[in-house]
């Protein structure tokens, strides 16, 4: 998953660093981002 090899690559980056540059990369919210990571909202799990 591009988030996890990014937070290996950087371990001393803050979340919000790795959010920002993930949401970049794909073109979506910081928001969005952490709402997948957090499976929250839609992004649940069921």
């Amino acid at each position: 998953m591009f988030f996890d090899n990014l937070e290996r690559k950087n371990p001393n980056w803050r979340i919000g660093a790795l959010e920002k540059v993930t949401a970049d990369q794909f073109f979506i919210s910081e928001r969005t981002v952490r709402a997948i990571l957090k499976e929250s909202g839609i992004y649940q799990s069921t």
